[in-house]
């Protein structure tokens, strides 16, 4: 059965099972959280900017989420009990692939790249 509409990755559930949380691209590579009641209806955005569909994670009482791909991103946590939006850190490296929180809110883990860098090599005499 189809449940969002016009598109939709990346789904949590809420901790009562209420609400289904969910990203969809925006232009340029950022993407936005949405909501919805899990039994359907009116789609709801969030948050407007996160970096990925992978860097957010729902909690019983909010959603912490990666604002983009560069370094100097932050980490972020959005209440659902007054809708205020912290600041958490400031990412010193690119993030990687993923972010999780835990239940009670007492710690987050998320991936960044330790080396990010391109290198020239050159070879030769291989014929």
């Amino acid at each position: 059965m189809r449940v969002t509409r016009r598109g939709g990755f990346g789904s949590r559930e809420s901790a009562d099972g209420r609400t289904l949380y969910y990203v969809k691209p925006l232009s340029g590579g950022v993407w936005s959280i949405w909501q919805m009641p899990s039994g359907g209806g009116e789609e709801t955005e969030l948050i407007h900017s996160i970096a990925r569909q992978w860097f957010f994670d729902v909690t019983a009482t909010g959603v912490y989420y990666v604002t983009s791909e560069s370094p100097g991103a932050e980490l972020r946590y959005h209440r659902f009990a007054d809708r205020s939006d912290t600041l958490l850190l400031t990412l010193e490296k690119r993030p990687g692939f993923g972010l999780a929180a835990c239940p009670d809110d007492s710690a987050v883990i998320y991936t960044v790249y330790d080396v990010d860098a391109t290198e020239l090599m050159y070879v030769e005499s291989f014929r």
